[in-house]
C-alpha cells in the first residue's frame, strides 16, 4: 500500500483514496516516527477500511463490465448502436458539445429567474467537483455531467448560480437553492452516490478541448 503524507494541517486525518493508497495529513511538527505511530494506532481501522474498499472496487468493476458496449448518456445507459451515426463516430466529443450547449441555456435561464449574473461558462475535465463558482463569478462544470440525469445537471447549475449571492453553504444559501430547486436533496444524494461511476467513465476518455456541433439520439 502506498502512503502519502501531507504536513501542515491542524489535526491528524487518515483517508483512503482507494484500496491501494492511504492519505495521511498531519501537523507540520510531526516527525516520521510520529507518523508511524499514528499508522500503528489505526492499523485495525485501515485494514477494515481497505477490505470494504476492495469489495466496493470489485463491485464497481463488475458493474462497468456489465455495461460494456453501452454509453451512459445523460443518465440513461444507451447501446452504441442506438446513437446517431455522427454521434457514434465522434462519441464523447459531441456529447460534451451537447452538454456545453445545455449548460449555456440552463445558466442563462436560471440566472434570470434567480436575479444573478455570471461572467462565463466553461467545461472542465475535473473529477473533484461537478460545478464550481469562482470568486469573480465564472462558472466551471465538469464533463462528468455528460453522464448525469438532466435533473441533476439543473440542480448543479442552480447550486453554482446561488454561490453568486452566497459564497458559502449557509442556511441562507440552501434556502435560496431550494427556492428554485425543490429536488436538490435527491439530486445531491444521487450525484454523491454515482460520483465513482462518473469519474471512472470520464477517465476512459482522453481530455478534450474542442467540440463539434451537438447531435441528439
Amino acid at each position: 500500500m502506498q502512503i502519502k503524507i501531507t504536513k501542515g494541517t491542524k489535526r491528524v486525518n487518515l483517508r483512503l483514496k482507494d484500496s491501494r493508497t492511504l492519505l495521511l495529513s498531519v501537523p507540520s511538527y510531526y516527525t516520521q516516527s510520529d507518523c508511524e505511530q499514528v499508522l500503528a494506532r489505526h492499523n485495525a481501522w485501515i485494514e477494515r477500511a481497505r477490505a470494504i474498499m476492495r469489495d466496493r472496487e470489485r463491485s464497481h468493476a463488475q458493474e462497468l463490465e456489465s455495461k460494456r458496449g453501452e454509453i451512459l448518456y445523460f443518465g440513461e445507459w444507451v447501446s452504441a448502436d442506438r446513437l446517431s451515426e455522427a454521434l457514434r463516430a465522434c462519441g464523447f466529443i459531441d456529447i460534451c458539445a451537447e452538454l456545453e450547449a445545455l449548460l449555456e441555456r440552463s445558466c442563462t435561464l436560471w440566472a434570470q429567474k434567480m436575479g444573478v449574473a455570471y461572467e462565463s461558462v466553461r467545461l472542465s475535465n475535473a473529477q473533484s467537483f461537478f460545478g464550481i463558482c469562482t470568486h469573480d463569478n465564472h462558472l466551471r462544470f465538469s464533463r462528468m455531467l455528460c453522464f448525469a440525469p438532466r435533473s441533476c445537471i439543473e440542480y448543479v447549475v442552480i447550486h453554482e448560480l446561488a454561490h453568486i449571492r452566497y459564497k458559502n453553504h449557509s442556511k441562507a444559501f440552501w434556502a435560496f437553492v431550494e427556492e428554485f430547486c425543490d429536488h436538490f436533496r435527491q439530486s445531491r444524494a444521487f450525484l454523491r452516490t454515482n460520483a465513482w461511476l462518473y469519474k471512472a467513465l470520464l477517465a476512459q476518455y482522453p481530455p478534450t478541448r474542442t467540440h463539434r456541433k451537438p447531435q441528439t439520439l
